[in-house]
């Protein structure tokens, strides 16, 4: 990536006690307005311009690139990024890590996000020891995938209803349904970047 340059018009004014000031003005047309506002003390002003170079930024070696926090988007407006508002709202919060229970027996647990596994492990065995008793003879499975999911709050191949269809006889308007699917022989991160999708990590408790 190139350099940008451009063009700073300003007035260096000749001051009665002191160096020289300068005061940017921006555009030449700016910078000659301010010939009839001269400050106190000054003697005579000129308009001065000088050419600015502006170089891309770069990232600082030795500094760890951080993940921003989750930040709800506005009620389906999915163009931005982040997660959905109610996805959020409907979380519950573990030392600053935002996880679903899904299931009538809890069979998965969405954590959002794609935490670094420390917290995924601290995540577990705190789940485990209240939910399992026994974090060290947990009957829990380890199964733990990084994956990306979307929000249907319809069924993405039907405009009207189909009883032999499974999302049409699951998805309501107001029932949203997270939605993680991929083709059979399709990696994790499948639906990476693809529109309306967010990172999840996917906790399949029985296995």
């Amino acid at each position: 990536m190139s350099a940008h340059q451009y063009t700073e018009f300003g007035i260096r004014w000749t001051m009665e006690h002191g160096d020289p000031r300068v005061v940017l003005g921006g555009s030449r047309a700016a910078a000659e307005e301010l010939l009839d506002d001269p400050p106190p003390g000054s003697l005579d002003g000129v308009v001065v311009e000088r050419i600015v170079t502006l170089s891309p930024w770069e990232p600082v070696d030795g500094v760890q690139p951080r993940t921003p926090p989750l930040f709800a988007q506005p009620h389906r407006v999915f163009t931005l990024p982040g997660f959905p508002d109610d996805v959020v709202r409907d979380s519950n919060d573990f030392d600053g890590l935002r996880y679903i229970v899904l299931g009538d027996d809890a069979e998965q647990i969405v954590i959002l996000g794609h935490p670094p596994q420390a917290d995924v492990t601290a995540f577990q065995r705190w789940y485990e020891k209240n939910e399992g008793g026994d974090p060290d003879n947990s009957w829990y499975s380890d199964t733990v995938e990084s994956t990306y999911a979307r929000q249907l709050r319809e069924c993405p191949d039907h405009q009207t209803k189909a009883r032999e269809c499974a999302w049409c006889t699951r998805i309501d308007p107001d029932e949203p349904w997270l939605d993680w699917t991929r083709g059979e022989n399709e990696p994790p991160q499948t639906n990476a970047g693809k529109p309306y999708y967010f990172p999840i990590t996917l906790w399949h408790l029985h296995g």
